[in-house]
């Protein structure tokens, strides 16, 4: 085994992050850190130091990795909710102006960019589906369920074939405690896409109880 490798600290440090081990993937980032000083180091590294709530130590290997990766836009993503969550608004601001679009800004969970946008968007398609399940997971992420069953429910509308903004439905009319609407809208999702992995696994939960064989399978 070698232990001299930088690329593969790299992999386990993803491995690990996957699984949720992020004190272990961190020792791996800095393993390859050691061996390599190499920009997807530092971003895997600030990542997982996010990600554990190590937000303050983060903010140093991201920079570098900015600095590598100027255009990156998920080392912005995360440069900006770490400026964020340790009081620097005004870098947090500008690192969220330059994500310049309102997926990146619902990554970075920057609210108010992605309200900002999306009205600029909805003044040049009103009756856009996409543009209403974006500000559905807005609303979504702010905690504002019932704003986000109202636009996932347009989105639907609009879009009927789409399996994926049902799946966003269910999930919405699960945490505005609509629990049998959920059900409902992902058998939908279910039925428009079977082959959906998403529609499967919430089609999965809402039948476990009854059905613990199927929701196996499922």
């Amino acid at each position: 085994v070698r232990d001299d490798y930088a690329p593969a600290h790299l992999d386990l440090a993803e491995v690990l992050e996957l699984t949720g081990e992020y004190d272990e993937a961190i020792k791996a980032a800095r393993r390859s850190l050691e061996l390599d000083k190499s920009p997807l180091g530092y971003f895997t590294l600030g990542r997982n130091l996010l990600t554990s709530g190590k937000t303050e130590e983060s903010i140093e290997p991201l920079e570098k990795a900015y600095r590598a990766f100027p255009r990156h836009g998920g080392v912005m993503n995360l440069l900006a909710r770490a400026y964020d969550k340790t009081g620097r608004k005004r870098k947090a601001e500008q690192m969220a102006e330059k994500l310049k679009n309102v997926t990146s800004a619902l990554v970075a969970q920057r609210w108010d960019l992605a309200h900002k946008w999306l009205k600029k968007r909805f003044a040049v398609k009103p009756n856009d589906a996409s543009n209403f399940a974006l500000r559905g997971d807005a609303y979504f992420g702010q905690g504002k369920y019932q704003e986000a069953v109202k636009d996932f429910e347009k989105a639907h509308e609009l879009d009927d074939k789409n399996a994926l903004m049902l799946v966003k439905l269910s999930s919405a009319y699960v945490m505005a405690g609509r629990i049998p609407d959920g059900k409902k809208a992902i058998i939908k999702a279910r039925r428009l896409d079977p082959k959906d992995p998403d529609a499967r696994f919430y089609y999965a939960s809402h039948i476990w109880e009854k059905d613990p064989t199927n929701a196996l399978k499922e």
